[in-house]
């Protein structure tokens, strides 16, 4: 009785959810459908499915006993894609969802080893094998080869539709190209555990499906923990890239001077608005201007950020020879130079920081 309370107050949840959700769409079912894809498949939740299939077809399985679980999994999982997909936000926002995604896991291999089906082992120890030092051939090609790591990196630029000079905080150069050796590494290890289980040959070691579940299950664990360590150093490499972009506006003006902020208040609201004034204030640097880079239809949705600087836009300074430093958030430097006529960079000296920060200081 408790259980069947708690699924339909939660299937009342997903309706409420969804109907906030519907009622404020911007970008259509697509960015529902990509958190849903994200969550399922950085979970591998495939896996379960693709078992669960297979439960069910034998027909040891009753298909009553699988109502609950597959409902208890939807009624954690949904709210959580429906209440982040909106933003676009995903990453670690999902960890609460990935309970469900781990409960739906153990449910099925519960159900598999209920069940004892016995596998070829040897079958499915030819293709580990083969498949494991392919990958640790292709991935140790990834670690030591830097060529092929900026081959890698261009495509994913092209993938995204951006050239060099327009990488945003979370596809820079330099994190790219630290990011890839990370996660060769990682498949160097995924292809190690493949290999050595496809090498042991003792007949026991792996008899029943329930088991191979298990260890594919690992494996995913183990990319994911790549991945993981990855967006770990991603933010580091952040932290420091907004350390040194700070520093070096402080360091290179006087409580007097002209500091432009340049940067699109629809991406970057919280940085412009509050974060970046609020730490330059503290050292007295209070004469800020914002040069707000909106795109067509954002105008409006700016005039709330251009308001905490009271109206202090670029265009109200008189004399733009002033400027001493001009203060460029990430990806944003481009559209800057070729908006303001004004602009000679030649006066100035460039300071880049991972994520295409970039200070620009009169010299």
């Amino acid at each position: 009785m408790f259980f069947c309370l708690l699924t339909v107050t939660g299937l009342l949840g997903v309706l409420i959810f969804a109907g906030n959700a519907t009622a404020n769409i911007h970008g259509g079912l697509k960015v529902y459908i990509k958190a849903f894809l994200y969550l399922y498949g950085i979970s591998g939740c495939v896996i379960p499915a693709f078992a669960g299939i297979i439960c069910l077809w034998r027909k040891k399985t009753n298909m009553n006993t699988w109502i609950y679980p597959l409902l208890l999994f939807l009624v954690i999982t949904i709210p959580q894609v429906v209440l982040y997909a909106p933003s676009g936000i995903v990453d670690r926002y999902l960890i609460p969802a990935m309970t469900g995604c781990a409960f739906l896991a153990v449910y099925v291999y519960r159900r598999l080893k209920a069940d004892d089906t016995v596998i070829n082992g040897n079958l499915w120890k030819n293709i580990s094998l083969a498949l494991g030092f392919s990958v640790i051939i292709m991935c140790a090609l990834v670690v030591f080869n830097r060529p092929l790591q900026h081959l890698i990196v261009n495509f994913a630029f092209l993938l995204q539709g951006q050239g060099w000079q327009k990488m945003t905080a979370f596809s820079s150069l330099q994190y790219l190209l630290n990011t890839v050796p990370t996660m060769a590494v990682t498949g160097m290890l995924v292809g190690i555990t493949l290999a050595v289980w496809g090498c042991r040959r003792k007949k026991q070691f792996v008899l029943k499906v329930s088991q191979l579940y298990v260890g594919v299950l690992s494996l995913i664990l183990l990319l994911n923990g790549g991945l993981a360590f990855a967006s770990c150093q991603r933010y580091a490499m952040r932290g420091f890239a907004t350390e040194g972009f700070l520093n070096t506006i402080i360091a290179n003006s006087t409580a007097n001077d002209e500091i432009l902020i340049v940067g699109n208040p629809i991406i970057e609201g919280e940085g412009i608005g509050y974060g970046l004034p609020t730490y330059l204030k503290k050292y007295n640097r209070n004469n800020l201007f914002i040069h707000p880079l909106a795109k067509g239809g954002e105008e409006e949705s700016a005039a709330g950020v251009i308001r905490l600087y009271n109206n202090k836009t670029v265009d109200t300074i008189a004399n733009k020879d002033d400027i001493r430093i001009v203060a460029i958030f990430s990806g944003q430097e481009e559209m800057f130079r070729e908006r303001a006529g004004w602009f000679d960079a030649t006066r100035y000296s460039r300071y880049e920081f991972t994520g295409n920060y970039v200070v620009y200081v009169k010299d």
